[in-house]
């Protein structure tokens, strides 16, 4: 597969728009909730300004949370047994002294199907725990379907406020890169494959993406990096499973807290045609 890459990159193929999301206001930008629907109450819902990313603060919806779950819900149109790429960033906050042993929790549903949980765990004094919930899934069932946001902790309300911000749904080829953790420079974070079982597979890794992907005759899904400054980050076998993991050590380099880091994976296996998948952007933090 390492052989190929080269031809793919030395071919003359046409650009095409990249797969759009379907999610809307899935950023909040528009500072409305709207067409999200809210259920649950929480304490003081509302769409507002907090550092959801590491990156600066933006419109993101925020919620002090306590046993209700307070759920998001919005209509996206889907396709049974085509794979699509769900991802948000979160964000658990606690702006006191102590520590509490629940920042929060989440839950991420499409068609009534759990596709995604977790939690912040404790959080001490004045910590923020941030996570890029990134996972695929295959729809068992088609058209308009409530996709669902719970955010919710296991006991009653506390100082602790959990937010959501760029929420997005797109349809993807295999397969698909995601790093869950705060993207801090210094620190060691886990690089997840999800694709084809038993598929061999490689991430790259480019500082310039490309606006609307270069297809290939042949191969699945399109480049979205640039070539010219494009680097091979590493490789594997996925597992029965679909899913590989790699660790992957950030530099301590001040000069790198913000730049663009864009990855993609490449993917191929004894049954089905080359395919490149969808495209991830990883900016580091401090």
């Amino acid at each position: 597969m390492l052989r190929l890459l080269p031809l793919l990159l030395l071919a003359l193929a046409p650009s095409l728009p990249a797969q759009p999301n379907l999610v809307k206001n899935g950023d909040f930008q528009t500072s409305a909730l709207v067409p999200w629907v809210q259920t649950g109450s929480g304490y003081n819902p509302k769409v507002e300004q907090f550092d959801v990313t590491g990156l600066g603060a933006t419109y993101c919806f925020g919620v002090q949370v306590d046993k209700t779950h307070v759920v998001l819900t919005q209509k996206v149109p889907v396709t049974p047994g085509i794979p699509f790429l769900f991802e948000a960033d979160l964000a658990g906050d606690h702006p006191y002294s102590h520590t509490n042993g629940d920042g929060g929790r989440w839950e991420i549903f499409v068609a009534g199907t759990k596709i995604d949980s977790g939690s912040f765990g404790s959080l001490t004094g004045f910590q923020t725990k941030r996570v890029h919930v990134c996972r695929t899934f295959l729809p068992t069932k088609g058209g308009q379907v409530d996709l669902e946001i719970h955010i919710y902790r296991n006991y009653n309300t506390s100082g602790v406020r959990n937010y959501v911000d760029n929420v997005r749904l797109s349809l993807i080829t295999y397969p698909a890169l995601c790093i869950r953790e705060e993207r801090k420079i210094g620190t060691t974070v886990t690089l997840q494959a999800e694709g084809t079982p038993m598929a061999a597979w490689l991430a790259l890794v480019a500082p310039i993406s490309h606006p609307t992907g270069i297809y290939f005759p042949g191969v699945s899904g399109s480049l979205r990096l640039v070539p010219a400054p494009l680097l091979v980050l590493t490789a594997g076998t996925l597992g029965n499973a679909g899913t590989d993991q790699k660790k992957l050590p950030l530099p301590a380099d001040t000069a790198l807290v913000g730049v663009s880091l864009f990855f993609q994976g490449v993917q191929a296996d004894k049954t089905s045609a080359l395919s490149l998948g969808s495209l991830h952007h990883y900016p580091l933090v401090k």
